[in-house]
């Protein structure tokens, strides 16, 4: 029996969440994203009790692309180097002097922590056939084989980069140990008594697959292929996980303020971070409207400050020009259209936003199934007749559409769709969040002749209700007194912009730690030179996520003139270092607040235990 489940897209979320405190009490707001144990287990049920109607004496449990989310993570971001991303540049060797590499395993590692329950279920699952679920042990039959595969798809194509993360995402999905290269495709075919070929499917969509790939054309892409980078790529770290990054940094105080505003605006983060998953796409303002509770006007407002950074940083980054060029999309990207995008985005009204929104979101080809249908059914092995059904998912959108077949029996393409949760619009413009179960489950001739149900597969698509997923806000204790602190010492300016006159730059920053804001106001800065920073601290709780966060501006003449507006800064986020007791490491260290314009700003402080 196969058992097929796509796009988990097991998550690093501990950093997406907010604390702070009210009254006297520590809170914590968040979103519950990933997918749960007790969803896993509903799986294995459903596979012991298909796997005993055909005495199964092999079950094959295909985990098929977007299983670990790689892409979405801040962690991409605190390292405040612009270029560190896994697109335009080479993979670079497998050892710890390569900062790629390095960053992939500390996603890896966050990923992990954050969804211990799943890989000890699944371990034990595999290892003693056993699970329990309502405190009752299940076993599978002594002599039945349980085997793990992986695919990658294009949210964890890094699997496939280094032996060394090859070697941990075996581990993490108990498969056999050894590093050998994840396949792309697996085949069951007619011969093997299945006739199936299962693949993730991103190679469907242009967007997120770094090759060109003709469509109703047979698929033949190499290794090299399937590691180069591609649009999707950018789109989930540097636009929607630096949205709600980005957001964190410019409103950090705001966000973690006991008022009503401060709750308004944890709302409004919470739907960033799973803005995603509404459906359909095109409603997302509305979304957002409802999880605000204001208008368009006051949408934008706080999202145009985000937007203008997002395109400037997609306007100037090289590799966003080459794939643009490939997708016949540079002239969004390119001058003079960049700058009149970007002054238009500081101008326009909620409603011209809105619908450049929309047409950003229109050339998403991500979600089409017809699309996908169409290229399986010229699948080599599809044409041929040595299977009679193609197994994807990467759509998010669970489907079952017939497709031509030189044999007598019906031919299928079936898209297995995600676990993740979907926010679908409804009746009078309300929205209503489920969480997915979606699998698909292929049996062998051996298995259909013992149930005699002549049954080839069966798919099954769930939608769960329930409380313990989606936003929440709980108690996490009463906070405890600051145990160190950080000292800003100095501000380097390695490039600003110094303006047309001998005078300088003047330089407004705000920076500081979780909730507490700091202010760094400085005149006559000149590109190169160090300016000693006097009494300037900020008390660190170890409650705290220890987010150090800057943001300011180049003054000019103000935000809105048009002769001369005042230049906004990169913003820029790390988390300070933390002892294994959770203290805070002491030494010195460095923000900087960076981007591809060549903006080198760098704050540098020490971390010291308070008196």
């Amino acid at each position: 029996m196969l058992v097929v489940i796509s796009d988990l897209h097991f998550q690093h979320v501990a950093l997406d969440s907010i604390r702070y405190v009210q009254g006297e009490e520590l809170r914590e707001t968040g979103v519950v994203r990933n997918v749960s144990r007790s969803a896993l287990l509903l799986l294995l049920a459903d596979v012991e009790r298909f796997a005993e109607r055909g005495r199964s004496k092999r079950i094959e449990l295909v985990f098929n692309g977007d299983i670990f989310e790689l892409w979405r993570s801040p962690l991409w971001f605190a390292s405040g180097d612009v270029e560190l991303r896994p697109y335009g540049a080479e993979l670079g060797p497998d050892d710890e002097s390569n900062a790629l590499r390095q960053k992939t395993h500390e996603i890896i590692e966050a990923i992990a922590a954050d969804n211990q329950e799943i890989w000890s279920t699944l371990a034990r699952f595999v290892s003693d056939k056993s699970f329990e679920r309502y405190g009752q042990v299940t076993r599978l039959a002594n002599d039945v084989e349980v085997i793990v595969h992986y695919v990658p798809g294009n949210h964890d194509r890094l699997a496939n980069a280094w032996p060394s993360v090859r070697r941990r995402i075996r581990e993490l999905l108990s498969m056999a140990p050894g590093d050998a290269v994840f396949p792309h495709v697996i085949d069951r075919t007619r011969s093997d008594g299945y006739g199936v070929r299962i693949r993730n499917g991103h190679e469907y969509d242009p967007a997120n697959i770094g090759v060109d790939v003709a469509l109703g054309e047979p698929i033949a892409i190499s290794e090299e292929g399937y590691l180069a980078p591609c649009l999707g790529d950018y789109v989930t770290i540097d636009g929607v996980a630096r949205l709600g990054t980005a957001f964190r940094a410019l409103y950090a105080t705001r966000l973690r303020q006991d008022s009503e505003d401060g709750q308004r605006l944890r709302r409004f983060y919470n739907a960033l971070v799973e803005f995603d998953d509404v459906r359909p796409p095109t409603l997302l303002i509305q979304y957002l409207i409802k999880r605000l509770g204001g208008t368009r006007k006051d949408i934008f407002e706080l999202l145009r400050p985000v937007l203008v950074d997002l395109y400037q940083a997609a306007a100037r980054d090289p590799f966003v020009h080459s794939v643009a060029g490939r997708l016949a999309l540079l002239r969004y990207v390119t001058d003079p259209i960049a700058t009149l995008v970007r002054e238009s985005l500081r101008a326009l009204s909620p409603e011209s936003l809105e619908l450049l929104i929309q047409r950003v979101q229109s050339l998403d080809s991500s979600n089409s199934t017809a699309r996908g249908a169409i290229m399986a059914s010229r699948e080599d092995v599809m044409v041929n007749g040595e299977v009679d059904v193609v197994i994807a998912g990467h759509t998010h959108h669970p489907d079952q559409v017939p497709l031509p077949n030189p044999n007598e029996e019906d031919a299928f393409f079936l898209d297995v769709g995600t676990w993740r949760s979907t926010i679908q619009h409804g009746v009078a413009g309300v929205f209503g969040r489920l969480r997915a179960y979606t699998a698909a489950f292929v049996y062998s001739d051996a298995e259909r002749a013992i149930a005699g149900d002549g049954r080839r597969f069966e798919t099954w698509t769930g939608h769960l209700a329930a409380t313990d997923f989606g936003p929440y806000d709980r108690p996490v204790g009463p906070p405890s007194a600051p145990t160190h602190e950080l000292l800003v010492r100095s501000l380097v300016t390695a490039q600003v912009d110094e303006g047309n006159t001998r005078d300088g730059a003047e330089l407004r920053i705000e920076v500081g730690v979780d909730g507490e804001p700091r202010v760094i106001e400085l005149e006559g800065v000149h590109n190169g030179e160090e300016r000693a920073i006097e009494g300037l601290s900020v008390p660190l709780f170890r409650e705290g996520h220890g987010e150090l966060w800057a943001f300011g501006r180049e003054l000019d003449l103000g935000v809105d003139s048009f002769i001369d507006s005042d230049d906004a800064l990169p913003w820029a986020l790390r988390y300070l270092p933390r002892n294994a007791d959770g203290t805070f490491v002491t030494g010195e260290g460095e923000l900087a607040l960076r981007d591809r314009s060549g903006t080198d700003v760098r704050l540098r402080f020490t971390i010291v235990p308070r008196d």
